[in-house]
């Protein structure tokens, strides 16, 4: 991650661990698990790049504001929402790791394995977890001390977007536990609601709508957003194949076992023989998925000249990214840390 990022990791961090720590005394009170859910929710945020949030604070610095504690709440609100729809995408997916540590789901379902049914037992916990997230995340918007028009417009922004990643979610599930083709537009469009827009285009819009800036520029961070986190969302396909699970910190081929609809799967099934689809349809969505399995699909992908189409798919993407960049109203120092935070999605490792 780019070097000032961590400064805002911290104050985002600082401020999570007030909050919640003042919310554990609280919930204590009420039950046995009030103390221990927001122990393991604080534990899982702070495992976390914080990108989202911190793009809030990176995106009103662009405008040379001077930071302030509303700003930090902002971002700390939507870092607990993407803490908690991990913890929700976790159980969907069935994945097991998540930052390199026991998803929330495994960590319940192993807190008491005589239970008669310790893994429902896990999920259902989990989902608590998760909701109770959301619910913190707009307890803190509440608070914003703003102008009463902004504070609506940022609280309608963050919900708008939000149900598109619902919905997004639901296309996902669907996709994977159907056999019928999706197209190229299909996979677009999902990396666009799903990944996209709230991990680029969201937080950007946030951080220039309290920096004060006008509809205009909220509308070019919006799709520079959209440019950024597609080329995001492929970089994270391939590292689901390719990467270092110590890297990552998520199981490598998960996509694959669950039969996600990516660039990479698309574009091998249109390449490959008769005989090697058959293969690859009992490969995809297999719960017994194997890691010779893994390696069979990454050889037929780097044989395939897989990488060539997808890079030209990124190659584009980049362009458009740096032409928005070029002619947005901030300073030249400003556009270089634009590019090289481009630079960074395109050669991340995690």
């Amino acid at each position: 991650m780019l070097s000032f990022f961590q400064d805002y990791k911290k104050s985002i961090s600082t401020f999570l661990h007030s909050f919640l720590l003042q919310k554990k005394e609280q919930l204590r009170l009420i039950n046995l698990w009030g103390q221990d859910s927001v122990t393991k929710l604080l534990n899982f945020v702070d495992q976390g790049k914080m990108l989202r949030g911190s793009l809030i604070l990176f995106s009103y610095d662009l405008f040379q504001k001077k930071k302030n504690e509303e700003l930090i709440k902002v971002a700390a609100a939507l870092e607990l929402i993407h803490s908690s729809l991990l913890i929700h995408d976790d159980i969907m997916d069935r994945d097991e790791l998540r930052r390199g540590k026991k998803t929330m789901h495994t960590q319940y379902a192993e807190h008491d394995t005589s239970m008669k049914d310790s893994q429902h037992f896990g999920e259902g916990m989990a989902i608590c977890v998760g909701d109770m997230g959301f619910f913190f995340a707009y307890e803190i918007l509440s608070t914003l001390n703003i102008e009463k028009t902004k504070k609506d417009n940022l609280i309608e922004l963050f919900s708008k977007e939000l149900m598109n990643v619902c919905l997004a979610q639901m296309q996902d599930l669907s996709a994977g536990a159907s056999k019928k083709e999706v197209s190229e537009e299909d996979v677009l469009s999902l990396y666009k609601n799903k990944t996209a827009r709230y991990t680029f285009s969201l937080p950007f819009m946030l951080g220039a709508l309290l920096a004060g800036q006008h509809k205009k520029v909220l509308d070019q961070l919006s799709l520079l957003g959209e440019y950024l986190g597609l080329i995001f969302q492929i970089k994270d396909d391939e590292l689901g194949i390719f990467g270092e699970e110590k890297t990552t910190g998520k199981p490598l081929g998960s996509d694959i076992k669950e039969g996600k609809q990516t660039l990479f799967s698309l574009y091998l099934f249109q390449t490959v023989t008769p005989e090697e689809k058959k293969r690859l349809q009992n490969i995809f969505g297999n719960a017994s998925f194997t890691k010779d399995d893994l390696r069979y699909v990454r050889h037929l992908i780097e044989h395939k000249n897989i990488f060539e189409k997808v890079n030209h798919i990124i190659k584009k993407f980049k362009t458009q990214a740096e032409h928005l960049i070029s002619n947005l109203p901030i300073s030249s120092e400003k556009k270089k840390e634009l590019r090289n935070l481009l630079e960074y999605n395109l050669e991340r490792q995690k």
